[in-house]
């Protein structure tokens, strides 16, 4: 089961919740992927399966990831306080397990590496959607679309793309949102300045944000450069505020302007 698009895995998620409080104990639930979403969900998972009396002790965890570190990028002290928090769940961390295939119950790695499972969940890297191979529009080798500095198509430019689905040419970066959110802007006056025959404005990614996880209960760890690694449940309550803000945003939304007589 994916996790994205984030809509289906909920439904699916809460079908799994209904079969594991119907079955015996034992149940083994897999999550595939190393980076901060997959880690959020393994430990979101677990804490809601223990919370609830009905599942309680009745799934074993396990995250595998090709790399030979959990979530490559992030500092030390975060990665050392998200393990604390796997071990604290029962979560078996397993590393450099490349997924080859899935066959049945199984999952397959290189070098003859094997998992049983009864759920799997995918949670790995962003993937280009399938369109964009076809659509005629440059692509990198991935199939993202590739944009110049003003998020604009180096090969149509009537066409903009921003978040996971583009490719920025001249300055790469992860896909990861806190880079779609500062494009929004951008993207909205360069449409418009395109339209009117403007210029363009030229989008910087920034070197440095907050990096927010959270730890399955009401706690998180958060990191900012060059400050180390800080965690509790204050953090919890600072990030938890900020996606709330967020996810509001699409449903408080401006009033429509009134219709005008001909």
């Amino acid at each position: 089961m994916p996790i994205k698009p984030i809509a289906d895995f909920y439904s699916q998620w809460q079908e799994v919740r209904k079969t594991i409080e119907h079955k015996h104990d034992g149940q083994k639930i897999v999550v595939v992927g190393g980076g901060a979403g997959s880690v959020e969900t393994i430990l979101a998972m677990a804490h809601s399966l223990e919370s609830d009396p009905a599942t309680r002790g009745k799934c074993r965890f396990t995250l595998v990831y090709k790399n030979s570190e959990l979530l490559p990028g992030y500092s030390s002290g975060l990665i050392a306080k998200v393990k604390t928090a796997c071990l604290r769940y029962g979560i078996q961390l397993k590393a450099d397990f490349n997924v080859v295939r899935v066959e049945h119950n199984s999952l397959y790695g290189s070098e003859n590496a094997t998992e049983d499972f009864d759920f799997l969940f995918w949670c790995t890297h962003a993937s280009a959607a399938s369109w964009t191979a076809d659509s005629g529009l440059a692509c990198d080798e991935d199939g993202f679309v590739t944009v110049n500095t003003c998020l604009q198509s180096v090969s149509s430019p009537d066409v903009f793309a921003a978040g996971d689905i583009a490719h920025m040419e001249a300055n790469p970066r992860p896909k990861a949102g806190v880079y779609a959110v500062r494009q929004g802007p951008y993207l909205y006056d360069n449409l418009r300045a395109r339209i009117l025959g403007e210029p363009l404005k030229n989008y910087v990614p920034q070197r440095q944000f907050l990096s927010l996880l959270a730890l399955g209960d009401k706690n998180a760890v958060g990191l900012r450069a060059p400050f180390p690694a800080f965690c509790g449940a204050w953090v919890w309550r600072w990030k938890n505020n900020i996606d709330q803000k967020f996810m509001s945003g699409f449903s408080k939304l401006p009033p429509k302007a009134p219709n005008k007589s001909n």
